[in-house]
């Protein structure tokens, strides 16, 4: 749905995943959409336009965020608290 927040993790070490929300695309919305008789697809549109200038994201790209901190290639990427959110951080 909107929310992939992760508590901090307690070992300073530890990978730290996205602590910001976001527009996830997934399955979940569906039954919102029935129920405002919208189709899914248009109930994440709507929401993502007015929440996250970059749009929605797919759970994919999320992971693909986390897979790539977690890798050798963003190990020097340390101490930061970085959104992965679409850009809804932005707009608070």
């Amino acid at each position: 749905m909107i929310l992939h927040t992760c508590p901090e993790p307690r070992d300073r070490d530890a990978a730290r995943p996205p602590s910001h929300a976001g527009i996830t695309t997934s399955d979940a919305w569906g039954k919102l959409a029935g129920a405002r008789g919208m189709g899914k697809d248009e109930l994440v549109s709507s929401i993502a336009g007015r929440l996250a200038p970059m749009g929605s994201m797919e759970p994919r790209q999320l992971g693909d965020a986390v897979a790539f901190l977690c890798s050798p290639q963003g190990r020097l990427i340390t101490g930061v608290s970085l959104p992965v959110d679409g850009g809804v951080h932005l707009k608070t």
